[in-house]
């Protein structure tokens, strides 16, 4: 990321320099476009960066709603006039456009950051954000000033040396106060590095070592035309949780999953050697948890993760306005139904336990024994399937829920393990033919033992199915099950009824698919030998979400972030708005809340300080409708 906006950066500077190099020195008054028609005003002004006129330097008058609306250049004593459209309310700038993603311009071989001047009558020196000011017509501008005033910043840098040899660093990165990084500098085969230029600030730079060193970071205030040094502490080393997994006798102890976690989020992974050894380095002070045997739901998330670097002396986030969300909707009346949760994947050879641990502030190294108990197995031989592939289906006896299946082998032979010793299951084995309707089935009970053999099925009679009508519907079609254990579908017809076969009795999830809305929520359906009909409910029509993300009552270019339902549903913002409106369709019906942390790295400069605190409220999204909740307040922080 930080070398794409370095090669942004020398484009910028290249092609800011080449123009500038074409206007004629000499000129009077560079000439301004103006993009509107109609009764215009004149404004006046000069452009100076540290006490020296800016020559040939970019300005314009900028409208939230509308953009830019005229444009031109200082003079060669940098003076400038622009017509303005009397009528519209906005901003004099000088540099970028306010609402550029950066905030730096090259000019007569200086870097110079934008400025912005509003109704506000004050000093009109640097503005981080258009919406810093109110909005004003030509004539208001800068409390009615007759002669407006430019005095601008030039970008800064900083830079430094690394403490400990280049090999051992991942990065290093300049970041906001919020965490989020600006840039990432390269670092020379002596370990020196410099930023690209910043907009003068506060910032923190942090150090990612590779582990097991961790990371350390250091508040810096760049300066305008400097180059500030900032001096990095030598990263320490990461503490050491060396772990043994403790079993009864002649459990296999090899190759389990292991995961290390804190505040519920999954920080690291690893599986264990062949005695039941684990280990896991370089990490902080603090409270952790280490699960073994079970597996991570989805690897994707913990892999994308950002690494977690304190910043150290950040202020608390000011209490932002709640969000205003207009008159309150009224939610979707949905079925009461029973919802199925997915069932975990867990090892074979011992059943899930979790132990805490804490890492002191000594670091040093933390010694754990993660007691487990050995998983209960079944096993057998599956016979009467007739050359039919064979699916062998273990339940829990009390609530008839799928907890683990297998495929038996060519001989029939099947065996399954990571149950609870002692316990009785429900063990189903189901064929699989090309005609489902030809599908067979057979049971057995079976306790769950360390090795328990001989628990033998005989397949003997027709599969069990679902069968029932979806109201309102005439098509589509009606999923039964878990994509990782057993899952069986069926179509919908014209009359809006449906069958699903080669199921086995016992409780499912069940999903109803229509097109032209959105898949229903997983409802539980309890399946019977003898089949009686279950009725279902079609999935909700889609929702639509529409907010405008405002600063300072203007809206914002670029917004990221994420709102969450009750039911895990996620709406995803941004990254860019439209003059700060965000409109998301497609979307399920729903109670959502705004995710505060999503939001970090929500920034309206890619050189600037600045960010957003994150939005705070919730919002209820309804069935088929469309749900606008108004202006969504972004406060702005810098330091």
């Amino acid at each position: 990321m930080g070398q794409g906006r370095r090669s942004h950066g020398r484009w910028f500077d290249l092609a800011a320099t080449v123009l500038i190099g074409l206007v004629v020195t000499g000129a009077a008054l560079v000439p301004a476009a103006t993009a509107n028609s109609g009764e215009t005003i004149t404004i006046r002004g000069d452009v100076e960066v540290g006490g020296d006129r800016l020559p040939f330097f970019p300005v314009g008058f900028w409208v939230p709603d509308t953009g830019v609306v005229t444009t031109g250049r200082t003079d060669a004593n940098g003076v400038f006039t622009l017509d303005v459209p009397i009528t519209l309310d906005g901003y004099a700038y000088a540099g970028t456009t306010p609402d550029s993603d950066t905030a730096i311009t090259a000019s007569d071989g200086r870097l110079v950051v934008r400025g912005t001047i509003g109704a506000k009558a004050a000093t009109p020196v640097v503005s981080p954000l258009y919406q810093g000011w109110d909005t004003a017509t030509g004539r208001a501008l800068a409390g009615g000033a007759k002669q407006l005033h430019f005095a601008l910043q030039e970008a800064g840098r900083v830079g430094g040396t690394l403490p400990l040899p280049r090999s051992q660093v991942r990065a290093v990165q300049v970041r906001r106060l919020d965490g989020s990084v600006v840039q990432t500098p390269s670092v020379d085969g002596r370990g020196r590095w410099v930023s690209e230029p910043l907009v003068p600030g506060q910032y923190a730079v942090a150090l990612v070592p590779r582990s097991p060193l961790l990371p350390v970071a250091v508040q810096v205030t760049v300066q305008a035309d400097e180059t500030v040094r900032a001096a990095l502490p030598a990263p320490v080393t990461g503490a050491v949780v060396n772990g043994r997994v403790a079993s009864d006798p002649g459990t296999d102890l090899s190759d389990l999953p292991v995961l290390l976690e804190q505040d519920d989020r999954i920080v690291a992974r690893t599986t264990t050697d062949d005695s039941g050894g684990y280990r896991f380095t370089g990490l902080a002070a603090g409270d952790y948890s280490v699960e073994v045997g079970r597996y991570e739901a989805s690897q994707d998330a913990a892999d994308a993760a950002p690494v977690q670097v304190p910043i150290p002396g950040r202020t608390a986030s000011s209490t932002p306005t709640p969000t205003a969300t207009g008159a309150t909707p009224t939610p979707s009346p949905q079925p009461s139904s029973r919802v199925l949760e997915p069932v975990e994947q867990v090892a074979d050879a011992v059943r899930p336990s979790t132990t805490p641990v804490t890492v002191s502030e000594g670091l040093g190294e933390v010694a754990v024994t993660s007691d487990a108990v050995a998983a209960g197995r079944i096993g057998g031989v599956v016979s009467g399937a007739d050359g039919s592939a064979v699916q062998v289906v273990v339940e829990d006896s009390s609530t008839g829920q799928v907890l683990r299946t297998v495929d038996t082998d060519a001989q029939g032979r099947y065996s399954v393990g990571g149950l609870q010793q002692g316990e009785q299951y429900t063990v189903w084995a189901v064929t699989r033919p090309s005609d489902p309707t030809q599908a067979r089935m057979g049971s057995t009970d079976g306790l769950a033992t360390a090795a328990t053999r001989g628990v033998d099925v005989v397949i003997d009679r027709a599969a069990a199915s679902l069968r029932g009508t979806v109201s309102g519907a005439a098509g589509g079609s009606v999923a039964v099950g878990d994509a990782s254990l057993l899952t069986r579908s069926g179509a919908i017809d014209a009359s809006g009824a449906y069958a699903v076969q080669g199921l086995v009795p016992g409780l499912f999830p069940a999903v109803v698919r229509v097109s032209g809305r959105l898949d229903s929520d997983r409802v539980a359906v309890g399946v019977t030998e003898a089949g009686q009909p279950q009725d279902l409910q079609r999935g909700p029509e889609a929702a639509e979400y529409q907010g405008w993300f405002i600063s300072a009552g203007d809206g914002v270019p670029i917004v990221s972030g994420t709102a969450t339902s009750g039911s895990g549903d996620v709406v995803e913002f941004g990254p860019r708005a439209d003059d700060g409106i965000v409109r998301k369709t497609g979307l399920r019906p729903g109670t959502y809340t705004y995710d505060e942390d999503s939001f970090t790295g929500t920034v309206p400069a890619l050189d600037g300080p600045w960010w957003f605190d994150a939005p705070q409220g919730a919002f209820v999204l309804n069935d088929g409708a469309k749900t606008d909740v108004g202006p969504v307040v972004l406060h702005v922080r810098a330091r």
